[in-house]
């Protein structure tokens, strides 16, 4: 067994039978209440949001003996769908705590614990994520769903902790993680037909990242990834940034990679970044990478990258802003050809009884014109407050209505409740109502 990979038998504590991950959870009670003990009289800060959405997405019509997909109906059935989430932070004494669950049809969904604990100068921020596994699915009727995975156990995901510190000009940061390395991605299909604490892969990695403001403006960071790497872990509905590598192993024994970039260097008008990323087992070890912007031509923010070893241009875009409500970019190929572009423009409105904003964008793209377009508006008074936007997308050779979507808010303070519809050519795609209270 390498030294970072740990057995699933070890952490069973957080993923095995149905009263296990309830131990987890107890200890982070009871980790509260000495800390709620150790702030004796301090008093306890606690906000929060509680939310309750019920979506609703319509079936199409049964005609003859099988669903006509392509046949929408002014009566038809619908296929429901409920989550209920609880945002609880709670502070005292200089620590911060935050919990995040969420529970929906299928029963719970996850429960993330954060801490935030400032210690001498350092700051502390330990994580811990217990989640059911989920992955997307497309059913019977061809519709988009999120499925447990069997036996469908809170199992133990990962535990993060984030150490930062200020130390001679020098901003610190660690992320260490512990991490299930084969818990299945919710957003994607899982091919195995169970998930089991025996199908667990427990591994570690971090993140070191160092950074300087060398000159003002100028900053020089490092970043080394040891078994690890910037990519995105996810849960149902939470994720972080940086994962530990599946695959990581230093040509079989100790992987890292590390990236060490200069930005905010200003030069001729110019302001340039550089990139060196070292990758030791890789057939290329090194990759230097730059790029840069230029600011006050014709009030036109220029920016590029570049491949220095060898020298290419990877792409060139150009973005303005005219009369404080529209702005427009381009973007050039790597050979500095027209790519695509967007405009968009957005102005404030009063209407003397509700005030707000409308919007527009659109986009274009080499050889095909424009290729999407969206507009909408803004509008509140008082406690009530309304959206409605309208998104083009181009079909056959044409702009064609995408997507229709209207809302409308009321707000009863501490309760605000939400109504909010998608249309789409073929009708109804979904409806929402959701509740949310703050406290």
């Amino acid at each position: 067994m390498q030294m970072h990979e740990v057995q699933a038998s070890r952490v069973s504590l957080f993923g095995g039978g149905s009263k296990r991950p309830a131990i987890g959870v107890v200890l982070i009670l009871l980790l509260l209440g000495a800390g709620t003990a150790f702030a004796g009289d301090s008093p306890l800060d606690v906000s929060g949001q509680y939310s309750l959405d019920v979506v609703a997405i319509p079936i199409p019509a049964t005609l003859v003996s099988e669903i006509q997909l392509d046949t929408p109906a002014k009566l038809t059935t619908f296929k429901f769908g409920l989550d209920s989430t609880l945002d609880l932070n709670v502070g005292f004494s200089g620590l911060s705590t935050h919990v995040n669950a969420a529970m929906s049809v299928p029963g719970i969904e996850r429960f993330v614990f954060e801490a935030s604990v400032p210690f001498a100068g350092i700051l502390v921020e330990p994580e811990i994520w217990f989640a059911v596994p989920f992955e997307t699915v497309t059913d019977i009727n061809h519709f988009t769903n999120w499925v447990v995975i069997p036996p469908g156990e809170t199992m133990f995901v990962a535990a993060r902790c984030t150490t930062s510190a200020s130390i001679g000009g020098l901003d610190i940061s660690h992320l260490f993680m512990i991490q299930d390395v084969s818990f299945p991605d919710p957003l994607s299909d899982f091919a195995p037909l169970r998930y089991t604490t025996q199908s667990q892969s427990v591994h570690v990695g971090s993140i070191l990242t160092i950074s300087s403001e060398v000159a003002p403006g100028t900053t020089l960071r490092s970043v080394v990834r040891i078994l690890a790497d910037a990519s995105t872990t996810r849960i149902i509905g939470w994720q972080g940034s940086g994962s530990v590598d599946e695959d990581a192993s230093l040509c079989d024994e100790f992987a890292f990679n590390a990236t060490i970039g200069l930005s905010g260097i200003q030069y001729c008008g110019l302001n340039l970044w550089l990139n060196l990323d070292v990758l030791p087992c890789q057939t290329v070890p090194l990759v230097l990478r730059g790029g840069g912007i230029l600011t006050g031509m014709w009030d036109i923010d220029m920016s590029a990258a570049l491949s220095l070893f060898p020298i290419r241009i990877n792409g060139l875009s150009f973005t303005t802003d005219l009369c404080d409500m529209i702005s427009a970019s381009v973007q050039l190929s790597d050979r500095l050809r027209f790519e695509s572009a967007s405009v968009r423009c957005q102005a404030m409105v009063d209407t003397g009884i509700m005030s707000g904003s409308v919007f527009a964008n659109c986009a274009f793209r080499e050889g095909e014109g424009c290729t999407s377009a969206s507009l909408g508006t803004r509008l509140a008074h008082g406690t009530m407050s309304g959206s409605l936007a309208c998104s083009f997308a181009k079909q056959l050779g044409s702009l064609r209505l995408a997507s229709f979507s209207p809302s409308l808010s009321l707000r009863l303070t501490p309760l605000t409740l939400s109504v909010s519809a998608r249309f789409a050519r073929s009708g109804l795609v979904q409806g929402v109502l959701s509740l949310r209270m703050v406290f």
